[in-house]
């Protein structure tokens, strides 16, 4: 005989795998939905980041000097993976994508000016990725701080939530 608390926790935990799932394929989705915003390349590795944070100049400096976001990806993964990220505004539009080649074990990263190409633009990013990657995000700026990123990993796939992306 199943004992009735085990066969209600795996209950708990089918439910929960397919609701990930169904969120994973729906944000794909939308995302999918917005044929208009082309993809771009990113190919920036931690090296580049670490002038950032020491104070070199952003990339745009018309757009970015005073305000811009760096998200960075670290795959945990043995073998290389390709993460897609999309940027939505304050609305939910889809506004920019992205795609990057991550290394095995290795570290890219990716600046708000990069996937959105507008003064002012304020909203979130969200990435996917196969294999077991970790999302950090850094608002960088007159003040240099970390923001806490929603991650989740699951059936060999991570997903990434960057809250608030930002660029002036």
């Amino acid at each position: 005989m199943i004992d009735k608390n085990l066969s209600s926790t795996l209950v708990q935990k089918y439910a929960l795998s397919c609701v990930s799932l169904l969120l994973l394929f729906v944000s794909g989705f939308s995302a999918a939905q917005d044929f208009a915003v082309v993809e771009i390349e990113i190919d920036r590795d931690a090296n580049e980041l670490s002038d950032y944070l020491t104070g070199t100049p952003l990339p745009k400096p018309e757009i970015a000097s005073l305000l811009d976001t760096a998200m960075i990806l670290t795959s945990v993964h043995n073998t290389e993976t390709t993460a897609y990220c999309y940027a939505n505004d304050k609305n939910g539009n889809t506004v920019g994508r992205i795609r990057m080649r991550i290394p095995a074990m290795g570290v890219l990263f990716f600046l708000a000016s990069d996937i959105v190409d507008e003064r002012g633009f304020v909203g979130s990013v969200i990435c996917n990725a196969k294999g077991f990657v970790v999302g950090t995000e850094v608002m960088l700026g007159v003040v240099t701080t970390d923001i806490e990123v929603m991650q989740d990993n699951r059936f060999e796939v991570s997903s990434m939530l960057f809250p608030v992306t930002a660029t002036k």
